[in-house]
C-alpha cells in the first residue's frame, strides 16, 4: 500500500508534497500515480535512442517540473541533472543517466503497484497530464496567493465540506458526480424585440450576456456589437432568420446595429439602439449558445458532455473528460482547412458527428459542451506564430485554478488558454502555427 511512510522512505520530500497539495494525502497519491505513467518518460528514452536532443529536452523539461512540484527527489534529481545536459544539446552517452531515472520510477511503480484504490477509472495519457498540470498550477496558487477576489460561476462555488469529500470519494467512499448547474439558453424573442419592420433587435436579455437580432432584406446583412473602441462585426441572415451575439466587452453603453451592403464593402445602418449593459456576473456571456458556439439542451454534444461529466466529480475532472474526449475523437481536417471560407459558423453536433474538424470546429465543440455543464468557456479569434496564422482556441474558467490550458501558463483566477487543436489527432502546423505565441484578438 502506497504510505508516506514508504515515499519517505524512498527518498521524497513528502512535507513538501502534501503542502503542494493542500495536505490532502489521497490527492496527492493521484498525483503520484498519474506521474509515473507519464509518457514524457518513454518520450525522453526514444528521442535519445534516436539522437533527437531537441525532444529529448522538451520531455526532460516536462518531467522536471512535475517531479519537481510532487518532490520526488530520486527521480527529480537525476532528472535534473539530464535536463541541463541536453539543454546545452551535450553529445554524449546517456544511457547511466536513463538507467538512474528508469531504476528510480520502477521502483516508485512498484509502491503504486500495490495501492489498488489509488485511481478509480483508467485516465488517458492526455487526460493524466492534464490534471496533474492543472493540480500543479493549483499548487503553486496556494504557495504563491492570488490577486483580487473576482466573482465565481454558481456551479463552482464549493461548499465547506469540499476537500473532505473529494478525499473520501479518491479513498473509493460515496462518489458523488458533479451535478451542473441549470442549463443557460439564449434566445430571441420576438415579443420584446423593437425595430422599423425592417430589421428588430431584442435587448430583453442583455443582463444574461447577449443581445438578439432578426432582419430581411434582398441585400448582404451585418450585425455590430459596439462597446467604445471595440467593435464586432458579424454576418446576420437575410431571411430574417435570428442570431445570437454575445456582450463579451463587459458592463457599460453599447451600441448595436443592423447594417445592410449598399455596394462592395460598403454598409449602411438601417437600424440601430443603444443600451446600458449590466452582466449579472462576468461569465453570463460565456456560459451561452451564440452563432460561434450553437447548441440547445437536445443537441448531441450536449447529452455526451451529461454522460461524461457524470463519471466525474468536480468541473476540473469535467473539462478533463471533454478535452480526451474530442481529442480521441475528432481527428483535423486538412482538405477543409485548405478550402474554408470567410464567415464559416462551426457546428458542433456536426463536428462530433463526423469525427473531423479545422480550429474553429474543435473550439466551438469544446466551448459548446464545457458551457453546457455550467463552466464559463471563451472561443478565442486571434493569431499565432511563427507565421501569424489566423486560429481559435478556448479559455475557460474554475474557481479552483482559474483559467486553465494544457499547454501553457495557467495562474489563479484567471483567463488561460486551453488550445485543443494542438492536441489534435493529424493537426497541422501549417494552418494552425506552432503555439510559441498567441495574439488574442474576439472573443466570442
Amino acid at each position: 500500500m502506497l504510505t508516506i511512510d514508504r515515499l519517505v522512505q524512498f527518498g521524497a520530500d513528502t512535507d513538501k508534497g502534501l503542502e503542494r497539495c493542500m495536505k490532502n494525502e489521497a490527492f496527492y497519491f493521484r498525483l503520484i500515480g498519474m506521474a509515473a505513467e507519464d509518457g514524457n518518460f518513454n518520450k525522453l528514452k526514444e528521442a535519445i535512442d534516436h539522437g533527437d536532443l531537441d525532444q529529448a529536452f522538451e520531455a526532460a523539461h516536462a518531467l522536471k517540473g512535475t517531479t519537481g512540484n510532487l518532490s520526488l527527489d530520486p527521480i527529480y534529481e537525476p532528472i535534473c541533472e539530464i535536463t541541463e545536459l541536453l539543454r546545452a544539446r551535450t553529445e554524449m552517452d546517456y544511457s547511466d543517466n536513463l538507467k538512474v531515472i528508469f531504476d528510480k520510477l520502477s521502483e516508485l511503480k512498484e509502491m503504486i503497484g500495490l495501492e489498488k484504490n489509488m485511481c478509480q477509472k483508467k485516465i488517458s495519457g492526455a487526460g493524466r497530464f492534464l490534471i496533474l498540470l492543472l493540480c500543479m498550477l493549483l499548487t503553486l496558487l496556494f504557495i504563491t496567493g492570488c490577486g483580487d477576489e473576482q466573482a465565481v460561476p454558481e456551479s463552482q462555488v464549493p461548499s465547506s465540506d469540499s476537500q473532505e469529500e473529494t478525499q473520501e470519494a479518491e479513498e473509493g467512499e460515496d462518489f458523488v458526480p458533479y451535478e451542473a448547474p441549470e442549463f443557460k439558453s439564449a434566445s430571441y424573442r420576438k415579443d420584446k424585440a423593437e425595430g422599423n419592420g425592417q430589421a428588430s433587435i431584442d435587448c430583453s436579455s442583455l443582463s444574461k450576456g447577449y443581445v438578439a437580432a432578426s432582419a430581411k432584406s434582398d441585400k448582404r446583412l451585418k450585425f455590430q456589437v459596439i462597446k467604445g473602441d471595440t467593435t464586432y462585426n458579424y454576418d446576420l441572415s437575410s431571411d430574417g432568420t435570428p442570431s445570437v451575439f454575445p456582450l463579451q466587452s463587459g458592463n457599460g453603453t453599447y451600441t448595436f446595429r443592423v447594417m445592410e451592403n449598399v455596394g462592395d464593402t460598403k454598409y449602411a445602418c438601417i437600424y440601430s439602439a443603444e443600451k446600458s449593459v449590466e452582466l449579472r456576473d462576468e461569465f453570463q456571456p460565456f456560459l451561452r449558445p451564440s452563432d460561434y458556439v450553437n447548441y440547445n439542451k437536445e443537441s448531441k454534444c450536449v447529452l455526451k458532455a451529461q454522460e461524461l461529466a457524470s463519471h466525474e466529480q468536480d468541473a476540473l475532472g469535467v473539462v478533463s473528460a471533454i478535452f480526451e474526449y474530442i481529442c480521441d475523437t475528432v481527428k483535423y481536417d486538412h482538405p477543409k482547412a485548405e478550402s474554408v471560407q470567410s464567415g464559416y459558423l462551426p457546428n458542433p453536433d456536426e463536428t462530433m458527428e463526423t469525427g473531423k474538424g479545422i480550429c474553429l470546429d474543435y473550439a466551438a465543440l469544446g466551448a459548446a459542451m464545457m458551457r453546457s455543464q455550467g463552466i464559463p468557456v471563451k472561443m478565442v479569434f486571434g493569431y499565432v506564430s511563427p507565421d501569424d496564422l489566423y486560429h481559435a482556441w478556448n479559455m475557460f474558467y474554475t474557481e479552483e485554478t482559474g483559467w486553465v490550458t494544457v499547454k501553457f501558463e495557467a495562474k489563479g483566477k484567471e483567463w488561460t488558454r486551453m488550445d485543443i487543436t494542438f492536441s489534435a489527432n493529424g493537426a497541422d502546423m501549417k494552418f494552425i502555427g506552432n503555439g510559441e505565441k498567441y495574439a488574442d484578438v474576439y472573443y466570442y
